[in-house]
């Protein structure tokens, strides 16, 4: 059977939008596999740099820090939606603090391919592996390497809906990073401007008012998630607003196997998009970053607090491109 396009192309759309806000899922789990490619785009990456001043709460440690990210995917064959295809995500945060307790620099650095299996009666499958490191030593840590995996099956209910079903698996994931997590999917496409889905663990609804006016919401229970709103006020231009909350872990150098360290952020975010020529945008951003704080433990069930960060601004620059 032949799956109807709206059915698949947006059900995985909906589904594998709603991983963004874990950044290792970015592009080396199931979104690789997942998000459709744009016609005859062959390469699609993000970039941005993140940089804040704060004090650790309490302990009177001034606390620097900057992030560097690099996430992205290329493809073989652009007209092959089966082709295989590659990922990669980046993640570098340095930390510049007297404080003791915190480590000079948070890395992770991961790598993975997925292609397509093909059609099993009315279910399109979809496969992905690969893996990377995390710590504060990517290089001559041994015990930070971690592994990632997803299957991915969708049905088709109708021409605007579909189920699918999932198993993906993460080693640097906040929570349960030792487990295959399964999930269901129901995604419906009403129009170009209205779309949603509801499912454990994922849910996600893109409503498209007018041309002007855009609302993104995706939430990952128990992770967190983010809500962005934009406006387009020329061609070339848009404004948007957006919150984010990630927690993200690694493993520190000479720590036992079953023990990580945790960075979480909530940031409220205000800023511009320029797009000068297609496929290329420019992000000039700005916001208030709150609810930091560092902590250990096997995964963010159990975990203990290290140090709490004070609320501070930021400022974001980013570079997005895809051809």
């Amino acid at each position: 059977m032949n799956l109807p396009p709206l059915a698949v192309r947006y059900g995985l759309c909906l589904v594998f939008a709603s991983l963004l806000p874990a950044a290792a899922f970015a592009q080396v789990g199931s979104a690789l596999i997942a998000v459709p490619w744009q016609p005859g785009k062959s390469v699609s990456a993000t970039n941005y740099f993140i940089g804040f001043e704060s004090e650790s709460d309490g302990a009177g440690f001034d606390t620097d820090l900057a992030r560097g990210v690099s996430l992205g995917r290329v493809r073989i064959d652009s007209k092959d939606p089966n082709s295989v295809t590659f990922g990669w995500l980046y993640d570098h945060t340095v930390i510049d603090s007297s404080d003791p307790l915190l480590p000079e620099r948070l890395v992770n650095a991961a790598f993975a391919a997925g292609f397509g299996l093909g059609e099993i009666g009315d279910w399109n499958l979809k496969l992905s592996a690969g893996g990377g490191t995390a710590s504060n030593h990517i290089i001559t840590d041994e015990n930070s390497w971690y592994g990632v995996g997803s299957l991915v099956a969708t049905k088709p209910l109708d021409r605007r809906s579909s189920l699918s079903l999932i198993l993906d698996y993460d080693g640097s994931r906040s929570i349960w990073p030792d487990i295959p997590l399964p999930g269901f999917q129901y995604n419906v496409f009403e129009s170009q401007t209205l779309r949603y889905s509801v499912g454990v663990p994922f849910s996600t609804l893109y409503y498209q008012p007018d041309d002007r006016w855009t609302f993104d919401l995706r939430y990952i229970v128990p992770i967190g998630g983010s809500a962005n709103i934009s406006f387009r006020i020329s061609d070339q231009w848009s404004a948007y607003t957006s919150y984010t909350s990630t927690t993200r872990g690694f493993h520190l150098e000479g720590e036992s196997n079953d023990e990580r360290f945790f960075f979480s952020q909530d940031r409220g975010e205000l800023g511009l998009r320029y797009s000068p020529a297609p496929g290329w945008t420019w992000v000039f951003a700005g916001g208030w970053a709150f609810d930091q704080e560092f902590t250990r433990g096997f995964d963010t069930r159990r975990d203990d607090l290290v140090r709490e960060l004070d609320d501070t601004a930021f400022l974001r620059l980013g570079l997005n491109f895809s051809f």
